[in-house]
């Protein structure tokens, strides 16, 4: 006998209310944001920086650490680092050479060389962004 609800019919039925309702829970999730994804990125790349020295060895006054922490990141990646001591002077500055930007983030971590407390500020942006 044939009619209008059919096995067939009920499964491609199913399978329809399912994909619509999987299409509009993703749909009306909240993405992450330009700003929280560049922050997120910015406090990683101190945080791995921090970790494999080169903070430190830029304090010291040796910046192939962070020359090769920059040629590690993306091109389309900007950032300036400042280290600055106790009275908040600067000790270390590096800068990219990408235009200014529009947007940006700025995160900070504390360093500790020498038995001396230092304050890293990372400032990171997408270049052209």
């Amino acid at each position: 006998m044939t009619g209008l609800f059919t096995v067939d019919s009920m499964w491609a039925l199913a399978v329809a209310l399912g994909i619509i309702s999987v299409s509009l829970y993703l749909v009306s999730t909240p993405k992450i944001s330009y700003e929280e994804h560049l922050y997120s990125l910015s406090l990683d790349v101190l945080t791995v920086a921090e970790k494999q020295g080169h903070l430190r060895k830029a304090v010291d006054g040796d910046p192939i650490g962070v020359e090769k922490m920059r040629s590690s990141l993306p091109d389309d990646l900007c950032f300036d680092l400042d280290i600055l001591d106790q009275n908040n002077e600067l000790v270390f500055h590096y800068g990219s050479e990408c235009e200014e930007p529009k947007r940006s983030s700025l995160v900070k971590r504390s360093v500790v060389s020498n038995s001396q407390f230092y304050v890293a500020s990372l400032r990171m942006w997408y270049n052209g962004q």
